[in-house]
């Protein structure tokens, strides 16, 4: 079945269980703190989405880019950027 005719039940238990799996790059820290370091990290509008939508949303890389207008290869790519920038901003 392609993706677009997925129903809206396969779409969030496809999204509970990435987000149960997923593996947590910033262990311990809590939502206030991952959004004080996206802030003070000055990653830019988009990057600044990506972040939110991965890191505190948890939100799947292909629901993520049709949010923002790119292809889930894109948003990962941009996401190992924007998880060294905050690695050295917190």
């Amino acid at each position: 079945m392609p993706r677009w005719q997925l129903s809206a039940c396969s779409i969030i238990r496809r999204t509970r269980r990435i987000s149960k799996t997923g593996r947590d790059p910033f262990p311990g820290v809590g939502t206030a703190e991952m959004e004080r370091r996206i802030a003070d990290a000055r990653l830019g509008r988009t990057n600044s989405t990506i972040a939110r939508m991965r890191l505190i949303d948890r939100m799947d890389y292909i629901d993520i880019g049709a949010e923002v207008g790119y292809d889930r290869t894109t948003v990962a790519r941009r996401m190992r950027t924007i998880i060294d920038t905050l690695n050295g901003a917190g």
